[in-house]
């Protein structure tokens, strides 16, 4: 008698609760009815991406920051830090011509993937030079 009681519960149970339910949507970013922004670059995470004695080149660059953009991260702080035993070759001089081509081409190619980029001047210590998106 409990066992039919129980069974005739749990059955009126499983068809009420499923139409009780109200059918909503999950709101997404942009949503104006919940109010929720746009999500821009200054949302999404930032990495400090170390320069080690400068010696970058324009495939990595490129390469590098199409990774950083599609694992969702929203810009890159560029430190220049001294470099590494044995590539002392593949330095470059720190602001020199070479130098600025890297970081305008850096700067392009950030603004092409939708990536911040920042410049942090290490001789003050972490002031901000320059952003662009």
């Amino acid at each position: 008698m409990i066992h039919n009681k129980f069974s005739l519960i749990l059955a009126i149970a499983l068809v009420i609760i499923p139409l009780s339910c109200k059918n909503t949507t999950t709101p997404g970013a942009g949503d104006q009815a919940t109010g929720w922004p746009e999500i821009t670059e200054t949302m999404k995470p930032w990495t400090r991406w170390w320069w080690m004695g400068d010696a970058v080149d324009r495939e990595n660059i490129s390469r590098l920051l199409e990774a950083f953009a599609e694992a969702g991260m929203g810009g890159v702080e560029i430190t220049p830090i001294y470099g590494v035993r044995g590539y002392e070759d593949q330095f470059l001089q720190h602001l020199s011509e070479p130098w600025l081509e890297m970081l305008m081409h850096t700067l392009d190619e950030g603004g092409r993937l939708g990536l911040g980029v920042v410049r942090m001047k290490v001789e003050i210590g972490a002031i901000p030079l320059l952003r662009v998106r």
